[in-house]
């Protein structure tokens, strides 16, 4: 049987992670940005940048940029809330010492408007999910709802030096990760504003409300990965139930579909939670010809698949 490399198949995992928090009014940024530190005990040293127009500190290596604009934001597509105030939030997590551009490289992914997603991915064997064509990934059925969480690599930390030695791709996907954690923190904090109306994550096609970021972002303490805040999976049924994931790609993974299945909308949101939460928190990865054990025993073939959706490259499980 054929066996794929991994790098034909999924993307590289991006190092620059991008959001858009929507505020009806202008806010304190210094002060959002020191509840950061107060929040997640840590220690957040941060300076303004480019003539006073972008706040840059850095976490667990990873850089953060605000930038504060009045006025609305412009989405490419769709609406936003009503807002009149908005911070652009970048986070940059190179896989190299980012000491030269914590000391003034603040303008180097500053647009915060996109992120960047290239293309590559894992070595085979980095994540060890079942290197053999059409074998096992393992059980996933039951792994959001499982106590103790998911002791998803990198909340602790997974500072640049602990990647030494490590396949490229395979620290690329962590430093995502760790950038994701990043994200949810930082975002926990802007959200906390009185004047605060959503967070806008243009790949997820969303605006997450204040509350939802913030309870979310909670389960990080927990040891839990914030799926819903991190991955968009949609679900619906026009005829037969189709779901999607975006988002994935972020992560160095294609996004995952399921088309024509005859279980219910519930039961696919489910299993794709489930399927996203072994990923990331088994520092695993997907191929074709492989399928994944769920349920019951039952094993979910993978297929590479072209999404009728959006024509974008995606993972199907046959579900």
């Amino acid at each position: 049987m054929t066996e794929f490399p991994v790098s034909m198949i999924h993307p590289d995992a991006s190092e620059i992670l991008s959001a858009t928090a929507l505020f009806t009014a202008p806010i304190d940024l210094e002060a959002a940005a020191a509840r950061v530190g107060t929040l997640w005990n840590e220690s957040v040293a941060f300076e303004w940048e480019e003539g006073g127009s972008i706040l840059r500190f850095a976490l667990r290596d990873v850089v953060v940029l605000l930038s504060p604009v009045p006025g609305g934001a412009v989405p490419e597509r769709g609406r936003l809330p009503a807002h009149g105030f908005h911070v652009a939030l970048t986070c940059f997590a190179p896989m190299e010492d980012i000491g030269d551009f914590g000391a003034g490289a603040g303008g180097s992914g500053a647009g915060a408007g996109g992120s960047g997603a290239g293309a590559g991915g894992f070595e085979a064997g980095a994540g060890g999910f079942g290197r053999e064509a059409g074998g096992s990934g393992g059980e996933v059925g039951d792994r959001a709802a499982d106590a103790g969480g998911s002791g998803i690599p990198g909340f602790t930390g997974k500072e640049i030096a602990e990647l030494k030695g490590l396949p490229r791709e395979v620290g690329l996907r962590r430093r995502a990760l760790a950038a994701h954690v990043v994200l949810a923190e930082v975002a926990d904090a802007l959200m906390r504003e009185e004047s605060a109306v959503g967070l806008f994550r243009p790949e997820l096609g969303v605006v997450q409300p204040p509350r939802m970021v913030v309870e979310l972002a909670d389960l990080l303490s927990k040891g839990q990965a914030p799926i819903p805040l991190w991955v968009g999976i949609r679900v619906s049924k026009p005829d037969l139930v189709y779901g999607r994931t975006l988002g994935l790609p972020l992560f160095g993974h294609l996004d995952l579909e399921v088309v024509g299945s005859l279980h219910s909308e519930e039961e696919v949101y489910a299993m794709l939670s489930n399927v996203v939460d072994y990923l990331l928190s088994a520092d695993a990865f997907l191929l074709p010809g492989q399928s994944v054990g769920y349920r019951d025993g039952k094993d979910l073939a993978i297929s590479q698949a072209v999404s009728p959706a959006d024509r974008a490259a995606v993972l199907h499980i046959g579900f």
